[in-house]
C-alpha cells in the first residue's frame, strides 16, 4: 500500500482495519462519543476519537440545515492500537481550546499548551524535558470607544518596571495625544500586570519603554 500524507493513509487504514463506533444519549438522537476500533479487536481503539459537548434541545436544533455537530467537539485526537497518539485537543467552550499537546505511546510529549484568563494567558510545560516553561502572556490595548465614534488616532508613550518578584511597578505615560488613549494604556498594563505577577516566574529587573499606536482600520 502507498500512502500519499498521512491523513490519506489513516483513512485507509481505518476504513479497511477498524470499524466507527458511535454512542448516543439515552434521551436524545445526540451523539456524545465517536471512535474507531480493531475489526479485530472492538476493545482497542484505533483512529480518530470524537467526544462531544451535550447540547440543550438537541432533537430541534439539529433539523436546522445549517447545524454541525463538529462545531461542539470537546476532546479529540486519535488512537494508534489503543494508546492516545498525535495531536489531542480538549475545549472547555464549543470552538475554545482549554488544552493541546501531543501524544506518544499514550504519554505525553513535547510542549502543551493551556489557554487561560479569556485567552490572555497561555501557559506551557515541556514533557520531553519535565519542565514548566515561562507563560505567553498576551498584551494588547483595546481601542477606546469614544475615538471610535469620533475617528479618532493617536498614540501614547509609557514606561513601566519588570520586577524580579513578576510584579509590575512605576506605570507611566511619557506622552499622550488623547486622555481616552492614555486610560487603555494604563488600563492594559495593570491587567497585564496582574496575569504576569499570578503566573510568571524568573524576572528580571527590566525597565520598558514602549509606544501603543492607535490607528482605525
Amino acid at each position: 500500500m502507498r500512502c500519499f500524507g498521512i491523513l490519506l493513509c489513516s483513512e485507509y487504514l481505518f476504513s479497511q482495519d477498524s470499524i466507527l463506533v458511535i454512542k448516543k444519549y439515552t434521551d436524545s438522537k445526540q451523539i456524545f462519543e465517536k471512535y474507531y476500533t480493531l475489526k479485530s479487536n472492538n476493545q482497542l481503539k484505533n483512529g480518530e476519537y470524537i467526544f462531544y459537548f451535550p447540547i440543550k434541545n438537541y432533537d430541534k436544533i439539529a433539523k436546522n440545515k445549517f447545524f454541525n455537530i463538529d462545531g461542539y467537539i470537546k476532546i479529540k485526537g486519535y488512537y494508534n492500537m489503543g494508546k492516545k497518539s498525535g495531536e489531542w485537543i480538549e475545549y472547555d467552550n464549543p470552538n475554545k481550546i482549554k488544552t493541546i499537546g501531543r501524544y506518544k505511546d499514550d504519554k505525553k510529549v513535547g510542549i502543551w499548551k493551556t489557554y487561560t484568563e479569556k485567552d490572555r494567558v497561555i501557559l506551557q510545560f515541556d514533557y520531553d524535558n519535565n519542565i514548566k516553561l515561562k507563560p505567553i502572556i498576551n498584551f494588547w490595548f483595546q481601542y477606546p470607544e469614544i475615538a471610535t465614534e469620533t475617528k479618532l488616532e493617536g498614540e501614547v508613550s509609557y514606561s513601566y518596571n519588570i520586577n524580579s518578584d513578576c510584579s509590575i511597578s512605576n506605570i507611566k505615560v511619557i506622552s499622550s495625544s488623547d486622555k481616552s488613549f492614555s486610560e487603555s494604556v494604563i488600563k492594559s498594563i495593570t491587567d497585564y500586570a496582574k496575569f504576569k505577577l499570578k503566573y510568571d516566574f524568573n524576572c528580571n529587573d527590566t525597565v520598558i519603554i514602549d509606544k501603543a499606536l492607535f490607528v482605525l482600520k
